[in-house]
């Protein structure tokens, strides 16, 4: 899981990693994911851990900071390319943003990481019409 790996170099007690947690998990279930290897996985992680870090612990506010400007992401019945690659890019934004409040370096380069990641996947669908083989 991506809030696991994560979660490896911080120093969180067990509470809020718990509190982290069931956020993460909640969070798929609002968002009708499943798929922990789906690119967003880690930006939800990477939002939670962001919420965490500035001392917010309650899971359901955590949970609701995590899908905040997202409504359904499955990509089985996309809207159109169009709008769906708008929302790859808004997925990038949002690493960008979070990468800029992050004070691990290693942290701030994974986020920029998975902006350009989101930036490529936007790009494709726009050439394609549908998601970039996995």
């Amino acid at each position: 899981m991506a809030i696991y790996r994560l979660l490896q170099d911080a120093a969180f007690d067990p509470e809020a990693v718990t509190a982290m947690t069931a956020a993460y998990e909640e969070a798929f279930r609002k968002l009708g994911l499943s798929d922990r290897g789906h690119p967003v996985a880690e930006l939800i992680a990477a939002k939670i851990i962001a919420c965490a870090s500035m001392g917010e612990l309650d899971s359901s506010r955590l949970c609701e900071a995590a899908v905040q400007g997202h409504s359904q992401i499955g990509l089985s019945e996309p809207s159109g390319a169009w709008s769906q690659a708008q929302q790859f890019r808004q997925h990038a934004a949002q690493c960008v943003d979070l990468a800029e409040r992050m004070s691990l370096s290693d942290d701030k380069a994974r986020l920029l990481q998975m902006a350009q990641q989101w930036l490529e996947i936007a790009k494709d669908f726009e050439r394609h019409g549908n998601a970039p083989p996995a």
